[in-house]
């Protein structure tokens, strides 16, 4: 296997929002589609990581929206509806989910502030979002490097050379500071 560590990725956010919210606070998890070894290790990564390092911050409910922008969108409204002003961050699976809750909230609570969102994928609307103030952070994981790493792996192979069973690309957090 080349690709993400998807288990790490959810480490990742975990510290970021347990960063942007100083340790505590109640939170809201987006996550992608129900069994799936990609939600599965994003989820777990993110709560593991959070008990691991002592962190004070509740998950309020985790929901599940496909890696779907749209569910997203109405899985947000119903988080929005039903815990308000309790949700004081948010971690989606992935950017495309990250935009459902970000137009949810602005629909809801227009005038209020942001709070801090955390995605995954490092799409080009992420990064716009971070400038903007909509998100915090999203952790990117590089197509490019991926693909690369996928390459070279399948050219060792070819050449005989053993290579190892699991090869995680690099992943970077990325918020407003880089």
């Amino acid at each position: 296997f080349t690709g993400p560590d998807v288990y790490e990725e959810g480490e990742m956010a975990a510290d970021a929002l347990n960063e942007a919210l100083g340790g505590e606070g109640s939170v809201v998890v987006i996550a992608g589609q129900a069994g799936t070894g990609t939600t599965i290790g994003r989820v777990g990564g993110f709560t593991d990581r959070l008990a691991e390092i002592g962190s004070n911050i509740e998950v309020l409910d985790t929901v599940n929206a496909d890696f779907d922008q749209q569910k997203a969108l109405v899985m947000s409204r119903d988080l929005i509806t039903r815990f308000g002003d309790k949700i004081q961050g948010v971690y989606a699976n992935d950017d495309t989910m990250a935009r459902g809750f970000i137009d949810a909230w602005k629909e809801a609570k227009p005038s209020e502030d942001m709070p801090p969102i955390v995605g995954i994928n490092g799409q080009k609307d992420a990064f716009e979002s971070i400038r903007s103030g909509d998100m915090y952070a999203t952790i990117v994981q590089s197509p490019a490097e991926d693909g690369r790493l996928a390459a070279e792996t399948v050219g060792k192979i070819l050449n005989g050379e053993d290579v190892a069973d699991r090869l995680p690309i690099p992943l970077t957090v990325v918020t407003i500071d880089n």
